[in-house]
């Protein structure tokens, strides 16, 4: 799976958390935060018109996503005939996504706005034998080394996702057996250990 992929994996998964942290609506809330987030929909009335839920359903939804920060209001849209109504957008700088992928003979990562959109990106070759420790140490520094150079030093990480070569236990955030890696991978707390590192939410893939 490419970066980019990888990165937009992240942000659907992390859409979800923020939703069900900010709403017991799980679906409205979501729907509305996607058509904005994709563009689909800019503004109030074409919420409405797309989704066909109700004005005042609309209002709250947007009003929620709005107090979360997520959301923040843009520019007058077009007109249509009557007043024209305020663009939403997704405040994509308010915060960072780590990403990190590897097939079996090179290791990406990134770093990502709150859209999903990459960037900064670095590589180099893989070496799995080395073991994980190692290969996230590698990551980390360079993700600092990314953080220093676009300035991003007081900008929060929102998550990180992972893609590695192999099965992964979901539930457990570790590696299943997988015959192209070293035994090292296998069963290691790859989740807990980023997301005790950096006090953020962790997707391992």
């Amino acid at each position: 799976m490419p970066l980019k992929d990888e990165a937009s994996n992240l942000w659907a998964k992390w859409e979800a958390s923020v939703v069900q942290a900010i709403t017991s609506d799980i679906e409205s809330l979501s729907l509305v935060l996607d058509l904005i987030r994709t563009g689909e929909a800019k503004a109030r009335p074409e919420l409405q018109r797309v989704t066909g839920l109700g004005r005042g359903m609309i209002s709250e939804r947007v009003n929620q996503l709005l107090r979360s920060a997520i959301v923040v209001e843009g520019d007058l849209g077009l007109s249509t005939g009557g007043r024209a109504a305020r663009e939403l957008q997704i405040d994509a700088g308010i915060g960072v996504i780590l990403v990190a992928y590897s097939n079996l003979t090179h290791f990406h990562v990134g770093l990502a706005d709150l859209t999903g959109k990459l960037l900064a990106t670095r590589s180099q070759r893989s070496d799995f034998s080395a073991g994980p420790d190692q290969m996230f140490s590698i990551a980390e520094n360079l993700w600092a080394e990314m953080v220093s150079e676009l300035g991003l030093e007081a900008v929060p990480f929102w998550g990180i996702g992972v893609g590695i070569p192999a099965h992964s236990n979901f539930d457990a955030g570790t590696l299943i057996d997988s015959p192209s890696l070293p035994t090292s991978w296998n069963g290691h707390p790859i989740r807990e250990t980023l997301s005790a590192k950096f006090n953020v939410p962790v997707w391992l893939e």
